[in-house]
């Protein structure tokens, strides 16, 4: 449990991210909906996998995959030394899984109560002719019930035309898969309920499949027809929602979708190749992780330096704090276990400040020099290669100790 949540914030973060893009995306506009619920299927794998591919086309910041566990790390009890009383603690990682836990239980019973309900109420549902398409009198708005083997169910007392309509709508649900794809969005809301961005993607990847499917239906009629479509939305707006699993016809924005029923043209063959690039496009960008940066085996690197000290039982060293230089010989074990044990942050350059303390090493004829600055900064340098980090006053005490080895 300790491991999970870091993880799952992980995921939560750059999916996150993606869901921004698709937002952007639908902001944009002029794009088919059935290629904008192309894109939230990348969302919602990025939400779902718990692992990608490293890529260096990757647009995921990296900060997003390091910060969490690099937080909860932050926010973990030190160790206790033996001699110290035991303390009573529980782990924050530790407790926010459960409360995750407890919050996806709350979100999925709400869910698969929700689907429970609508199943009973059409209990009495009658079938009819038509292969797969049955009638309740307790159903306001129609909708498609069941996941691998689904049910359209109609309101009863539908006329002819509106009839033909609301089927052709429903089928062209269940043609899209799209009783299986809502319910897994859902699931995926359900793990993480605690996003808000989450909550967002999902009510609009809702209302993104209920207008692909508009535009399935509307793409093979005429004026006529897409007007007659418009009216058998307006039929049913207002009318129950079923907000869980099933899909129901006549609900989520009807103006919007009103509109774009009367004022749909077909998609020109550029905008379909565009989206076909833009989506092999958002896969090596959005589904993989930035690469991991490149070793840093320059001698200027304080650990690289440890591991060159631990090879050498002495190392002369050119010792100042002020005018003069002294050679002094230095203990290469203790000076690469003093660097090992160091934790320095890397930061930026200050040129202008006046060492401290200066040493000159010589490492088989390479000379490394590190100045303290000061009892807060260090900088190292190699063959005209540098870098400055920041330490503590413990640190530079300990600097200052191992140049107080004898004068050679």
């Amino acid at each position: 449990m300790s491991n999970l949540f870091p993880k799952l914030l992980e995921m939560s973060l750059t999916g996150s991210f993606v869901i921004l893009g698709v937002l952007i995306l639908r902001l944009a506009g002029g794009l088919p909906r059935r290629y904008v619920c192309m894109f939230w299927l990348f969302a919602a794998l990025r939400l779902a996998v718990p692992f990608a591919l490293p890529s260096s086309m990757s647009l995921i910041p990296a900060e997003l995959i390091s910060a969490p566990a690099e937080l909860f790390a932050a926010s973990a009890p030190s160790t206790q030394p033996e001699t110290a009383p035991a303390a009573a603690s529980f782990p924050l990682t530790e407790a926010l899984s459960w409360v995750w836990l407890a919050g996806c239980a709350a979100v999925a019973v709400f869910g698969a109560v929700s689907y429970l309900r609508l199943r009973r109420r059409t209990a009495l549902a009658v079938k009819t002719g038509e292969r797969g398409v049955w009638e309740c009198a307790e159903c306001a708005s129609p909708f498609v019930l069941g996941f691998f083997r689904p049910r359209i169910i109609l309101p009863a007392g539908l006329d002819d035309g509106r009839r033909q309509l609301i089927l052709m709508h429903e089928r062209a649900h269940i043609e899209a898969h799209d009783q299986l794809k809502k319910p897994l969005a859902y699931l995926i809301l359900a793990i993480h309920w605690f996003n808000p961005l989450v909550w967002a993607g999902y009510v609009l990847f809702c209302r993104d499949i209920e207008l692909a499917c508009d535009e399935r239906v509307v793409c093979d009629l005429d004026a006529a027809g897409r007007k007659a479509y418009s009216h058998a939305l307006l039929d049913f707006a207002g009318q129950e929602r079923t907000m869980s699993c099933p899909l129901a016809f006549g609900e989520l924005d009807i103006r919007c979708r009103v509109r774009r029923v009367l004022w749909f043209e077909r998609p020109a063959r550029i905008i379909t190749a565009i989206a076909f690039i833009g989506a092999v496009y958002w896969v090596f960008t959005t589904l993989t992780n930035p690469l991991p940066p490149e070793p840093d085996l320059s001698l200027a690197n304080y650990r690289q330096i440890a591991n060159m000290a631990y090879q050498y039982d002495e190392l002369y060293a050119e010792v100042s704090d002020g005018e003069t230089w002294v050679t002094k010989v230095i203990s290469g074990p203790a000076l690469g276990e003093f660097l090992s044990s160091a934790d320095w942050e890397q930061t930026a350059a200050a040129p202008d400040s006046i060492p401290a303390l200066k040493m000159r090493i010589s490492f088989s004829g390479r000379v490394l020099e590190l100045y303290a600055i000061d009892s807060f900064r260090v900088r190292t340098e190699c063959a005209g290669d540098e870098r400055w980090y920041a330490i503590d006053s413990g640190d530079y005490q300990d600097l200052v100790a191992l140049s107080a080895y004898p004068a050679k």
